[in-house]
């Protein structure tokens, strides 16, 4: 199978004073993963960022740099090189007792496929503080992902491939990402650097897709609406000692008839803590590193 791509892309910069910085771009892309009923899609992007500490009007003895920044942005997600594609397979069977070869559906395709699209909003602030020795960026983002590529099930009396990939669902990824960072130490022996990086990320399926029952991925995950994707959903159990001999057996023991939403598969916190330490002028560099990952389940 032969994968074409054709794009363009056009870009201007603007440079006020060397304070004020705008972008603004946008790129048009053909592939020919796309169905055959979809044509090009065009990416927009912008971005600014103000340098507020160079200006005339700023007077501040102890903040080094003051920028203010937002961007905007689409972006997009193409099909496997044979999602959108109808084929053919070759199959046993018999005729009249005799073994032979046929051809059966491997994919059904989808004419109407398209890319997934995503577009974001940031917004943040970098600042130096006490000549640049600590510097802090926060960043505010919002992610919206429509389109999003879904491999649904197909209907076994369509008599075709089991699944089919489709546009179905909206999510939504927002959060905040702050990094600090500053030098405890700074002489020409010795200069000891400490960072610290944290995020919190919210996901969720706005829309899973007009008719869509909630899509299973393994045997506890699922795609629903209202919900992280991915999520772990699983019947509840509960027990309760009811003739009070300190053992649990099997009539003790209740289990819910459906489901319920354990919990997000995708960490909504996450924090780093770095320290590098250099000795000697820079000969010897002792580094260590502490990761944290919560906020989420695993199935273990």
């Amino acid at each position: 199978i032969e994968s074409r791509s054709i794009g363009s892309y056009v870009e201007e910069e603007i440079n006020l004073k060397g304070r004020l910085f705008v972008t603004a771009a946008l790129r048009f892309d053909d592939n020919s993963a796309f169905g055959q009923n979809f044509n090009a899609t065009a990416y927009p992007k912008a971005s600014a960022s103000w340098l507020i500490s160079d200006e005339p009007f700023f007077h501040a003895s102890s903040i080094s740099t003051l920028r203010l920044r937002g961007a905007y942005g689409a972006s997009g997600q193409q099909p496997g090189t044979t999602d959108a594609l109808r084929y053919y397979g070759a199959v046993g069977g018999k005729k009249n007792g005799v073994g032979t070869t046929g051809v059966s559906f491997a994919s059904i395709g989808n004419a109407n496929l398209k890319p997934e699209r995503s577009t974001e909003f940031e917004a943040g602030v970098d600042a130096g503080l006490f000549r640049d020795r600590l510097s802090i960026e926060l960043t505010y983002y919002n992610k919206l992902t429509k389109d999003a590529l879904i491999l649904r099930d197909v209907a076994p009396s369509l008599g075709a491939s089991p699944n089919q990939f489709v546009n179905l669902s909206e999510i939504r990824n927002h959060g905040f990402e702050l990094a600090i960072s500053s030098r405890i130490i700074d002489n020409p022996s010795v200069a000891w650097d400490l960072t610290l990086s944290g995020s919190t990320t919210k996901n969720e399926i706005v829309d899973l897709g007009e008719g869509v029952t909630p899509i299973f991925v393994g045997f506890y995950q699922q795609h629903r609406s209202g919900y992280p994707a991915g999520g772990y959903w699983a019947p509840t159990i509960s027990f309760n000692d009811a003739n009070g001999d300190g053992i649990i057996d099997q009539s003790e023991v209740s289990l819910s008839d459906s489901s319920v939403f354990q919990g997000s598969a995708i960490p909504t916190k996450e924090a780093s803590l770095n320290s590098q330490l250099a000795i000697f002028g820079g000969k010897v560099v002792l580094g260590t590193q502490f990761d944290y990952r919560g906020g989420h389940k695993v199935d273990n």
